[in-house]
């Protein structure tokens, strides 16, 4: 009698692979987020006023077919006590909605960084930032850093 060797289902290599391509995904979002920062505000305002820029000229589209029609999505009614989607916080101020405006690319750079536990990097990614998210980030990060530093003072009878 033969015994055949069966391999393994996809699913097994696909949970082993998940990790490593989350680090991979979240290192390329990192990198494109902190050069996005390092562009000045001026020249980021400037590229957001005007239209798409491309290399490539644009086809001719009167020769192309119309594009198709999605499809009519019905969605339930939402429940009568449920928060509305688009509504602000009536506790954020105006002021620091317009900071955190001024501040988008240095959160999302921040925010990246932080996800790829690079606490030290995100702190000093984040120390220029006023807004009070980024205020939070910056304080978290540090404290995350702070036990693994060991040129912090370290006081007797604290774990």
């Amino acid at each position: 009698m033969v015994c055949l060797r069966l391999p393994p289902p996809p699913s097994v290599y696909c949970r082993a692979a998940a990790p490593v391509i989350i680090t991979h995904v979240l290192t390329h979002a990192r990198r494109a987020a902190e050069l996005l920062a390092a562009v000045s505000p001026t020249k980021r305002r400037a590229r957001q006023e005007h239209s798409v820029v491309s290399s490539t000229p644009s086809r001719n589209t009167s020769l192309a077919p119309p594009p198709p029609t999605p499809p009519a999505v019905s969605f339930p009614p939402p429940h009568p006590h449920a928060p509305l989607a688009s509504a602000v916080d009536s506790r954020v101020l105006p002021e620091e909605l317009a900071l955190e405006l001024d501040e988008e690319d240095i959160l999302a750079a921040g925010m990246t960084i932080f996800r790829c536990r690079e606490f030290a990097r995100a702190a000093h990614a984040l120390s220029a930032c006023s807004s009070p998210r980024g205020r939070f980030l910056w304080l978290y990060s540090q404290y995350l850093v702070r036990p693994w530093d060991l040129s912090w003072p370290v006081r007797e009878g604290v774990p």
